[in-house]
């Protein structure tokens, strides 16, 4: 029973995983800054951000987004070692479909801004 629960568990886990990558890969639900770049920038503008003010959360964003990335490396391990190798093909699969999908998307998007002459 206890095998059975863990089964069951980890199955919803992944599961929730992929559903939850899969809406940020839609891509942004509003129209606000979308990078640490362009967010720091509105954040400057906004808040008049001194120069020191800025370094610091220059320096805030970067490690940020590299405790991000580590734990997506350590999140991708842990999920690899509960599959089986059948199942890791799988969820690559899965993966590189949703991966073109964010593409074609991002593709159109960027061609209705040339479209329309806005910036990317």
């Amino acid at each position: 029973m206890q095998h059975s629960l863990r089964k069951t568990l980890i199955g919803t886990t992944l599961v929730s995983l992929l559903a939850v990558s899969g809406l940020s890969l839609a891509g942004p639900r509003h129209d606000g800054p979308r990078g640490p770049e362009q967010r720091l920038a509105h954040l400057s503008e906004v808040l008049s951000l001194t120069d020191d003010q800025r370094a610091a959360m220059e320096d805030i964003f970067r490690e940020q987004g590299q405790a991000m990335r580590q734990l997506h490396v350590e999140t991708e391990s842990k999920i690899a070692s509960v599959l089986t190798e059948e199942q890791e093909v799988k969820l690559k699969a899965m993966r590189d479909e949703r991966r073109e999908k964010w593409e074609e998307r991002r593709e159109h998007r960027d061609e209705r801004r040339a479209e329309r002459g806005e910036r990317n």
